[in-house]
């Protein structure tokens, strides 16, 4: 009769191993959890979506420039395009202004974001300054920074894929340590259990 009442520790130990986890995991603030939405790799994708259609719409109103001298349709559809372009840097411009905030002064430790924002300034900066002009090299060298903002980016989902990579590789690691643990002690409790048989048998 002296069997069951060995058996509460192997519970009890699998219960607390379960419920230990939950509580080891820490609270974010609201700055973090942006800080994670902004860097997070959907929205990466929805970035380098938006640069590209940037790009896109930059190389348009470039060769409707060319076409603008003879073509009065032509100019007032590079105008068009234009003014998509500012309204697509102004959302990148609320992004940056948005990481700013999530990361405080972190932001300007990391020498790739503070890039990033400095080719976001710039090609708004410039798409401002030649709104009434179509010069052939201001447009240039407009799409050569959106360019560099594409490379930007697609090195960070790459950088970002390697570290969920590891936080997984990581977490793996633990888990399986953590399991082992839990075998160990099942084992070693079996073997108790299996010891009082034998005695309660032999008496």
């Amino acid at each position: 009769m002296e069997v069951p009442s060995t058996k509460p520790p192997v519970t009890e130990s699998t219960v607390n191993v379960t419920e230990d986890v939950p509580e080891s995991r820490p609270t974010q603030n609201h700055r973090e959890k942006l800080n994670d939405i902004l860097h997070s790799q959907k929205t990466q994708y929805v970035i380098v979506g938006m640069v590209v259609i940037d790009i896109i719409i930059v190389i348009a109103e470039l060769v409707l420039d060319l076409r603008a001298a003879s073509d009065h349709h032509a100019n007032s559809a590079a105008h068009v395009l234009h003014y998509i372009s500012i309204a697509i840097l102004s959302i990148f411009l609320i992004e940056l202004l948005l990481k700013i905030y999530a990361m405080g002064l972190i932001f300007f430790k990391h020498k790739m974001e503070v890039f990033d924002g400095i080719v976001i300034i710039v090609s708004f900066a410039l798409d401002v300054a030649f709104s009434n002009d179509g010069a052939v090299d201001s447009v240039s060298l407009i799409v050569l920074f959106r360019l560099w903002r594409v490379t930007r980016i697609v090195n960070g989902i790459i950088l970002s894929v390697q570290m969920q990579a590891e936080k997984k590789i990581k977490a793996l690691v633990i888990e399986n340590a953590s399991l082992k643990e839990e075998v160990e002690q099942l084992k070693s409790n079996y073997s108790k259990l299996e010891s009082e048989l034998t005695t309660l048998r032999q008496s």
